[in-house]
This record gives C-alpha cells, structure tokens and sequence, in this order.
C-alpha cells in the first residue's frame, strides 16, 4: 500500500515548491478583499467628503450673489404680491356686480320717487314706469307687457307676479301706483271661443276646451260662478279669473 501511495503520489522538491507556492496564491487571493477593506477608505465615505466640499463651496457662492443682488436692487415680491390681490379683489366685485345687476342697484340708490308721482297702471307706458324707484327699461316693459296679456290689473298688488319683482321692489314703489278696475277688459265666456280663452295666462289649455265644451251641452253661463259647476274647475282658478269674465257684452 506504501508502494502503491509512493508511487502515484509522491512528489520531488521541484514539485512540492510548486504546490506550495500555488497553495500561498490561493490563500492571499482568498483574504484580499479583506484585507484591502481594512487599509483603504470607503469609496462611499470617499465620495461623500468630496460632495460636502462642493456643497460647500456652492452655498458659498449661493450667498455672495444673493447678497450682491439684494445691494443691487430691492426685492420686487411685495409689490407683486400686492398687484395680485389687488387684481383678484377686482375680479371677485366684477363677478359679483354682473352689467344687469350693477344698472338695477344704480336704480335703487339714484332714482327717488317724487311726492307728485302717481301711476295708473292700466294707461301707463314703460317710459313713465321708469320714473318709479327701482324700474328700469326691462321691469318697465315687463310690467306692460304682463297687464297686456292679462288684460290689464284689476289689483296693484299683480305687480309681484310679474317675473323677478320681488317685495322689497314692490313696497318700494306700492305707494305710486294704482289699478283701475275699470279698465280691466274681460272675455265673455258665452261668446268667447277657444282661442280667445286660452290666450289669458291664467287659463290653461284643457281649462279654455272645458269652459267651451260645457257652455255648448248646457247653455249659456249665467254668472260667472257657474264655472264652478265644472268638475274640474275649482274655486281657486275661479278667485284669479273672475275679474276677467263676464257673461254680458257689456
């Protein structure tokens, strides 16, 4: 067995330094990395110093210019600032003040009713309602064109049903104004046809055909409470649009 071993793996002194000269390599390749870590710096630590350096020397300079430009010229942020609010104060009144509105408050604050002022409603035109506090051209012509369609106001309390008068508005002129009910022009439901009833804006379209279709089964109304005998009519339709039927042609 000694002859064998010597035989296969016994080795000459040539030999023997080259497998110990091999086996040194080995081991210092081995422990290199270590031991490079342990003389030389971190690269990280390496590059951090170098960044800090140039931090330094860039906030240095940062300094010198800011300090050289504020000796130049004053800053110009405050008056910006103001300019800005300013400008947004100006747009926030322009919203809220449209064209319409700015000319109904130049109204309100300008134009006073004077004592001698007072108004028939069912004569008047849209030039002279303009006199009264509160009224300008598109109230004015509203108001002439509601009375028309009615056929003029029997009460001048009407006046809040024309669009966009409000009470305040409407207290503000009241005391001006007045409804004569005389004037008033009414349609005789025994005469009037379809067409003619249905133009009032307080009668509707199946309200004209039943007023007509029931005059034509029963006869002539003799008042105009007999309206009221329609099943489909009530007493408050008949309280708005009394004041303009008649069963006469007077």
């Amino acid at each position: 067995m000694v002859k064998w071993f010597d035989k296969h793996f016994s080795m000459n002194r040539k030999e023997l330094q080259g497998v110990s000269l091999m086996t040194a390599l080995v081991i210092v390749l081995w422990f290199l990395p270590d031991l490079y870590k342990m003389v030389a710096p971190p690269k990280e630590y390496a590059d951090f110093e170098g960044r800090k350096k140039e931090i330094e020397a860039f906030l240095a300079s940062s300094t010198t210019r800011s300090q050289f430009s504020e000796k130049k010229s004053p800053p110009i942020y405050p008056k910006l600032d103001s300019t800005i609010y300013s400008e947004r104060n100006t747009e926030k009144n322009t919203s809220r003040v449209r064209p319409s509105d700015a000319s109904n408050r130049k109204e309100w604050t300008t134009k006073k009713p004077v004592e001698s002022i007072f108004i028939e409603l069912n004569k008047t035109d849209s030039i002279e309602l303009q006199q009264l506090r509160g009224i300008g051209p598109v109230f004015a012509s509203r108001i002439v064109r509601f009375r028309d369609l009615l056929g003029g106001f029997y009460d001048k309390s009407q006046l809040l049903q024309v669009y966009g008068m409000d009470e305040e508005r409407y207290l503000a002129i009241k005391d001006f104004v007045h409804a004569d009910k005389a004037l008033v022009q009414k349609i005789n439901i025994n005469t009037a046809d379809y067409q003619s009833l249905v133009k009032h804006p307080f009668v509707s379209p199946k309200q004209a055909n039943v007023i007509v279709q029931y005059r034509i089964q029963h006869g002539n109304y003799t008042d105009t409470a007999d309206l009221l005998k329609i099943a489909t009519l009530d007493e408050e339709f008949l309280r708005k649009i009394a004041p303009y039927l008649t069963v006469n042609d007077d």
